[in-house]
């Protein structure tokens, strides 16, 4: 016999050898851990069985979600067998745009209460559903006074309904200033009245006739007679004649759009004015709110809340003088638009829970890190003469505009 022949002979007997001994050795495995292998590997008919089951189940959890049967299966599996509730928060609601609301979480019959896994639908089309914000328009509001949708569990296929009812808004305060005269019943006009360098005229607040407010600032070529200064500017405000807690305030308006100064829409609140007020750290019994202050060389507008009212002190371990005013300045992008020479609206929402801030209808800021304050607020409107705001660019005998086309508060009931 060749070599050749031995080799391959050898090769094929030890093949042999050994694939008789992993037979007998797969088969032992296979006797010994017979349990084991039934359980993990099922054969294609329970298999399909159990696909069938899971599919019957859901089946029956959607169209009669009070079945035994149903409830059981859906307990093993989830925890539960019926959603019982769904919170749902506002985020905004306005009187004369879309309302948003998000829900938070929903509560089920053995106490779970959770936010994955929610399916939210509505069969009114115009209802605008994003993940969990429910977006309802303004002219569907007009119309109705609820909504109903249904948050379902995307595995469980376990639906409830929810309501949402609307706030009706009821307008409490308006001036549309029409006509060539400022309305003095409601308003009250500065005069006479030094700040730090320029003085309020009533000479620069005043109607223009074709439906707005016009607060300006002007720089003189002589000085004014009656205050001395060059710089004049305006405020007209409601105290004691407009005054009022919570609700939500807005006004149009064209920005100034020059540097040095600001234009600004605010309220004065509560005890901010008392200089005797205590200093109490907190906003609670009086504050400023700043519903917005434009600032062109920053193009941006501002929005702060201050409190513990107004004046300084002596610092006796630096000798210096500070204000004893707390501030608030809430964070707000850059927003050049509100400067394009087009109106704008500019916003508060003011309830017992928090302030929100809104510009153009969008919400820019939401608080109540400083205590809500639950004391009357008068409007003002004003302008001011502001180094820290950049060159002012008006040279003698020029001017600058903001225009005002409105002036709205509105209340709902809740907040009367």
């Amino acid at each position: 016999m060749s070599i050749k022949k031995i080799i391959v002979f050898s090769l094929c007997f030890v093949l042999g050898i050994s694939f008789i001994g992993c037979k007998k050795t797969n088969d032992s495995f296979l006797s010994a851990n017979s349990d084991y292998v039934s359980m993990s590997q099922p054969t294609n008919e329970s298999m399909g069985q159990t696909t069938s089951d899971n599919v019957s189940s859901d089946n029956n959890v959607t169209s009669n979600p009070d079945s035994s049967q149903t409830d059981t299966s859906s307990k093993k599996d989830y925890g539960f067998t019926r959603l019982e509730e769904v919170r749902y928060e506002c985020i905004k609601e306005i009187p004369g745009g879309d309302a948003q609301y998000e829900v938070k979480t929903v509560t089920t019959d053995t106490g779970y209460a959770f936010i994955y896994a929610i399916y939210l639908s509505c069969d009114d089309k115009s209802i605008t559903i994003k993940d969990r914000t429910v977006t309802i328009p303004f002219e569907y509001r007009q119309k109705h006074d609820s909504i109903t949708l249904t948050a379902t569990h995307n595995l469980a296929k376990i639906s409830t309904e929810f309501t949402i009812t609307f706030d009706k808004w009821e307008l409490v305060f308006e001036d549309d200033f029409n006509g060539t005269e400022l309305n003095t019943d409601v308003w009250n006009v500065w005069d006479e009245k030094r700040d730090n360098g320029y003085a309020y005229s009533k000479q620069n607040s005043f109607l223009d006739g074709k439906g707005n407010l016009i607060n300006r600032m002007s720089v003189l070529k002589e000085p004014d007679p009656v205050t001395g200064q060059t710089q004049l500017t305006s405020v007209i405000e409601t105290e004691n004649k407009f005054e009022t807690t919570y609700g939500y305030f807005e006004i149009r308006m064209i920005p100034h759009r020059a540097a040095g100064l600001m234009g600004a829409f605010w309220l004065s609140c509560g005890d901010m004015g008392d200089q005797n007020a205590p200093k109490d750290n907190t906003a609670t019994n009086g504050c400023e709110i700043d519903i917005v202050e434009t600032f062109f060389h920053r193009k941006t507008p501002s929005q702060t809340i201050h409190w513990d009212g107004y004046g300084w002190y002596l610092d006796e371990k630096t000798n210096e003088w500070k204000s004893v005013t707390k501030s608030k300045h809430l964070p707000i992008p850059a927003m050049e638009e509100i400067f394009d020479g087009n109106y704008h609206t500019f916003s508060l929402y003011w309830s017992p829970e928090e302030y929100v801030f809104l510009v153009d209808g969008e919400v820019t800021n939401r608080t109540r890190e400083m205590g809500i304050c639950n004391q009357p607020g008068y409007i003002l409107i004003s302008s001011h003469f502001n180094k820290e705001a950049g060159e002012l660019p008006l040279k003698p005998g020029e001017y600058t505009d903001m225009i005002v086309d409105y002036v709205r508060v509105y209340k709902t009931d809740k907040l009367k």
